[in-house]
């Protein structure tokens, strides 16, 4: 019965008709089997948002009688690879939970059904811009945004009151705050970054003129002049002790949420996702000391240096019943359910609408969030090979903090593996 209306959407696309799917047909269609529909569904949230999610998948089968969700947990960083070679196998789960710049690779590998005529006009106008601009390849939509997010200046209040100063709003401003903050807080740093990813390198690459690709001729820009200042600006940061010297390349991004977390260091740079976590601390037994601001920038400089990310639900080409996987998917990510799932782990939502419900503008960590989603980010190029670009930059990059390489040479060594990765 599915199967039909799947090939009748399919016929639909393919002459170039703006078909959506009918939501109340399928559900439906779905009420009258007689075996109910077992969907596989990976998931990559950490332990809190797992708990959200379960209670939602409970909600939805207890609606949706006839379709079992399968889900299960994948850890994130080896999700990537196993959705691949499941995909290549032909043995890839129904939906699966990915990060935004893994879209176009596994769309253009022909890995994924394109979500283009399931999206209804009411949910394109909802959704914000960006949040579909990573998830638009070849024409196409292959995935629906699930959750959103940027990264922020994320600091300790009470520490910096009582050293008498602000969150730097220019990176010249955190050196020149090092000195005050020593002398009220010896022994710690006003801020500090999980240095070893790569990730966090963004924001420095951005405000000293630098980028990724060029957007017109598609050419790496990692290894220019602007981007080699922006690496050896995180360098002289280390070098003069403005941020720790020291790295764990295995444990960086614990080490420094767990810094903060004891108020051994006034801030880090990170996103919402670690909201959740930084709030069972003790430095914030009182939830209103975590302060969120927006990252510095460069004196003069653009202010747009927050890389946008977010997670995104898709379905996958195995998938033998990709309109009750939409179902699922689109019931997940309903306003109401957004706003759910927000207000319990402080994730941005992907819907303008979500950021005006009442609970979500009382939430000062969602708030914070969203005034710097709008005023200061930005998004990373997109394409296929862009899903594989971390790998070699975090390569690079961790030999220029190790001293293997100078900024130049590492950086060089980044574009040649881009170049690789893009076939020229």
């Amino acid at each position: 019965m599915l199967r039909s209306l799947a090939l009748t959407l399919m016929l639909a696309l393919a002459m170039g008709a703006s078909a959506q799917l009918d939501l109340d047909q399928v559900s439906a269609e779905i009420a009258a089997l007689d075996a109910p529909i077992t969907l596989t569904f990976w998931q990559t949230h950490n332990a809190e948002e797992t708990e959200t999610l379960r209670g939602m998948v409970e909600d939805f089968e207890a609606l949706c009688p006839k379709i079992d969700v399968d889900m299960a947990y994948e850890p994130f960083d080896g999700a990537r690879d196993k959705f691949l070679v499941s995909c290549n196998a032909g043995e890839g789960p129904d939906i699966m939970r990915v990060e935004i710049m893994w879209v176009a690779e596994c769309a253009d590998l022909g890995y994924l059904w394109e979500v283009t005529g399931f999206l209804s006009d009411e949910d394109r106008e909802d959704f914000l811009p960006n949040t579909l601009v990573p998830l638009t390849y070849d024409g196409d939509i292959w995935g629906v945004p699930q959750v959103t997010d940027c990264l922020a200046y994320l600091y300790n209040r009470a520490m910096y009151g009582e050293a008498g100063l602000e969150p730097p709003t220019t990176w010249e401003e955190l050196e020149a705050i090092s000195g005050p903050w020593a002398e009220v807080h010896p022994g710690t740093h006003a801020f500090a970054f999980a240095i070893s990813d790569c990730y966090f390198f963004l924001p420095f690459l951005w405000s000293f003129g630098g980028d990724m690709l060029d957007p017109d001729t598609r050419e790496p820009l990692i290894s220019q002049p602007e981007a080699v200042a922006g690496l050896e600006y995180v360098l002289h940061l280390q070098d003069t002790g403005v941020i720790p010297a020291d790295f764990d390349i295995a444990n960086d991004y614990n080490n420094r949420m767990e810094q903060l977390k004891s108020g051994q260091v006034g801030a880090i740079m990170n996103g919402p996702w670690c909201t959740a976590d930084l709030l069972q601390g003790d430095a914030f037994g009182d939830p209103a000391n975590l302060g969120v601001a927006p990252l510095p920038h460069r004196e003069g400089g653009d202010v747009h240096v927050s890389p946008i990310g977010g997670h995104v639900y898709v379905i996958s080409a195995d998938c033998d019943e990709p309109e009750a996987a939409y179902l699922f998917i689109h019931w997940l990510t309903l306003p109401e359910q957004q706003a759910r799932f927000a207000v319990a782990n402080n994730l941005l939502p992907t819907r303008r609408s979500v950021y005006d419900f009442p609970e979500v503008q009382a939430n000062p960590i969602l708030t914070g969030f969203g005034e710097i989603l709008a005023t200061s980010s930005r998004t990373r190029p997109v394409g296929p090979e862009v899903g594989g670009f971390f790998d070699p930059l975090n390569a690079g990059f961790q030999a220029a903090l190790r001293r293997d390489l100078t900024p130049a040479e590492a950086l060089m060594q980044v574009e040649r593996g881009w170049r690789e990765l893009m076939g020229n």
